[in-house]
């Protein structure tokens, strides 16, 4: 699991070096664990989570797993510029630019695989 994390550290500093700058200023930790859904960010404790059978299963790319950590990097982005932007609305917008933005996102043609449970 760990060598799993440090290669998707790298990918993410590879390709969008300024996103890994903003998750380590904007959240206090990732946990691994079991959960319903492959990431969620939990802005009470500034914790991103990342699923536990997401990471582990070498179906998922480390591309992938990276583009689950910054699109949930993006929430802890938000959360930190919403506390001192009066219009949170307008920042949750700009979500959809860090999926798309993305030099991580997988390049094959097949549909991406999902958990099953």
């Amino acid at each position: 699991m760990f060598q799993r994390a440090e290669a998707v550290m790298r990918r993410v500093r590879e390709y969008q070096p300024w996103r890994l700058a903003h998750i380590r200023r904007d959240i206090a930790g990732i946990v691994v664990k079991r959960y319903a859904c492959r990431g969620a960010y939990f802005g009470d404790a500034r914790i991103v989570m990342l699923e536990l059978t997401f990471m582990a299963n070498e179906q998922f790319s480390d591309s992938q797993v990276a583009a689950c950590l910054i699109h949930e990097g993006m929430h802890a982005r938000l959360d930190q510029l919403s506390r001192s932007t009066a219009s949170r609305h307008f920042l949750k917008r700009a979500l959809g630019t860090s999926e798309s933005a993305g030099a991580l996102s997988s390049t094959s043609a097949t549909p991406c695989p999902t958990v099953l449970r």
